[in-house]
């Protein structure tokens, strides 16, 4: 197996955390914003996390998944994958995903 280091491992991180802050702020500010008008109209926290609990599985979906893991995949050199997904798949069952990137 193929290693890289410390510089390679943060060389991965930086590009893992790229891929995550494109896919994901839009989608955390979104429910931010729910949330807030929420909170003004002075709803119940339980009925807001409800809500916002909603918003986040309908954005988990099989499509979506496959997206980021997909960013995550095409962001990372050959070597950089070879190295991630193993690790990344007994974590996150990367292989159910990223066959069809």
């Amino acid at each position: 197996m193929a290693q890289l280091g410390y510089n390679g491992m943060e060389a991965i991180i930086n590009k893992i955390t790229t891929v995550l802050s494109d896919n994901l702020v839009p989608f955390m500010v979104q429910i931010q914003n729910n949330m807030n008008s929420m909170i003004n109209l002075s709803d119940d926290m339980e009925t807001i996390f409800g809500e916002a609990y909603k918003l986040v599985l309908s954005f988990a979906t099989n499509q979506e998944i496959t997206n980021v893991f997909c960013a995550i995949k095409n962001s990372l050199t050959s070597n950089e994958w070879s190295v991630l997904y193993p690790g990344m798949n007994n974590f996150a069952l990367m292989n159910l995903y990223v066959d069809s990137c």
